[in-house]
């Protein structure tokens, strides 16, 4: 059982090319149904699938499978009425899905209107639309909340259980978190959030330069880089280099 950010950090790097296979396959689907996809937000501001039900392959998935397999995990694009909320993993009894976890995505982000926009222009139809622009827009908002899923499966529910998570939480419902700086930037630092943005970042990173380069990309590209400790930069680094050297012995 995973309960330590450190092991999140030495056994967690493997994952992330499943993971963001998982996004993939998640916006496939819906994109490959965009009529449904349509006419389910119209009539109910939201549309919902079973996360085992998208997946076409599972033999693609090496590491997840058990994840994929036994943790029931519902994604729903929801009409949410703030651009702040852009995505959630909610664990299982947190919300209407009771015994499942879910991840529920905001489709109201105005950026997601810019870039249907933009896929209107560069492909011709509906389902190609769609499916570009969930994946411009959402694909590492996706794969970020997937790891939070995943870390949750792994760690039997406790990879939040920490006295940072506490503090964070004590914090909010002190002083709340909307304008409260101090309660931000713990969030930022909860061990947990800094494994899904490591997740997310990946994405963003070019791992054909030298290391040295690709860490120099990821420090400007890590969200609330700078809010970290030394230790925990420490720690993303080798982490970083654990992805780099597996990526180029491929």
């Amino acid at each position: 059982m995973i309960t330590d950010f450190n092991m999140f950090i030495n056994e967690g790097h493997n994952e992330i090319d499943e993971i963001y296979l998982l996004a993939d396959q998640v916006i496939t689907y819906f994109g490959e149904r965009s009529s449904v996809f349509y006419k389910e937000l119209k009539e109910d501001d939201y549309i919902s699938k079973n996360l085992i039900d998208m997946i076409y392959n599972p033999s693609d998935y090496k590491i997840l499978i058990p994840f994929i397999t036994e943790f029931e995990l519902v994604i729903e694009f929801s009409k949410i009425d703030s651009e702040r909320n852009v995505a959630v993993f909610m664990e299982e009894g947190e919300d209407e899905y009771e015994d499942k976890g879910s991840i529920v995505v905001n489709i109201k982000l105005e950026q997601f209107n810019k870039n249907l926009q933009i896929c209107r222009v560069k492909y011709k139809t509906p389902n190609d639309i769609l499916k570009n622009a969930l994946s411009m827009t959402y694909r590492k908002v996706l794969a970020h909340e997937l790891q939070h899923a995943y870390d949750y499966f792994r760690s039997k529910g406790k990879y939040s259980r920490n006295k940072k998570t506490d503090e964070y939480r004590k914090e909010v419902d002190e002083r709340g978190l909307e304008t409260n700086k101090i309660a931000q930037e713990l969030y930022f630092k909860l061990p947990h959030e800094q494994w899904a943005r490591f997740t997310e970042t990946i994405e963003d990173l070019d791992f054909n330069a030298d290391f040295k380069d690709v860490l120099n990309q990821f420090k400007s590209k890590f969200r609330k880089y700078n809010l970290l400790s030394e230790m925990e930069k420490n720690r993303l680094t080798k982490a970083l280099y654990k992805y780099y050297d597996e990526k180029n012995d491929k």
